[in-house]
């Protein structure tokens, strides 16, 4: 992600390793994901931005890396002060896939919510964030395929995950995390989600 003033460019490619019952394991790179995020409010206690993503299909989606379509994903990034040590950061977008099958594609909702605390400082640059995190997925249309049902109707389901995580920021351009999610609805894209991140800004 680069950019100056209020307007920067994204660019994302994601590596995964996973393990599914219906295509058994795959690794390697998922969807190309492009966008711009735009800075509409920034002050010490509030922060918004408008997010928008363009998911270009270039995972394998025979091995569930990849969608094999066109997504777009517009959101709204909101980052709350609490306090001098507490923070909640909120997305709130809408994922809308373009050139699926018209049967099967259908819009999601997404919202993901983290409080994040500031645990303790090393030294005084270097604080280490606690974060609890929940995300949701809202299907608003659309098919999946059961193993055993076949085509069921996604409409009206929300998954919903809950976990935390760490976080260092070694300086004002350098953090790096883990961070671990685990289902806690009935259904669910992943049953246990683990994420290691590793951030330089520029």
């Amino acid at each position: 992600e680069g950019g100056s003033g209020s307007l920067t460019v994204l660019a994302e490619m994601r590596y995964r390793s996973q393990e599914a019952e219906s295509v058994g394991q795959a690794v390697g790179f998922t969807d190309t994901v492009i966008g711009t995020k735009t800075l509409l409010v920034d002050c010490e206690l509030l922060q918004v931005s408008m997010l928008f993503k363009t998911h270009i299909p270039s995972g394998a989606f025979g091995k569930g890396l990849g969608t094999g379509h066109v997504s777009l994903e517009p959101a709204l990034l909101v980052g709350l002060k609490l306090s001098t040590t507490t923070y909640l950061q909120a997305h709130v977008g809408e994922w809308i896939p373009l050139g699926g099958d018209p049967s099967y594609s259908g819009a999601i909702l997404k919202v993901n919510t983290s409080l994040n605390q500031d645990l303790c400082r090393l030294i005084p640059d270097v604080p280490l964030f606690g974060t609890l995190e929940m995300n949701s997925l809202s299907f608003q249309d659309g098919l999946y395929t059961d193993p055993v049902l076949g085509a069921m109707k996604s409409s009206g389901e929300t998954y919903v995950s809950l976990g935390g995580g760490l976080r260092m920021f070694v300086c004002d351009r350098v953090d790096f995390g883990f961070g671990a999610l685990f289902a806690v609805t009935r259904n669910y894209l992943e049953r246990q989600q683990y994420r290691a991140e590793f951030r330089y800004r520029f």
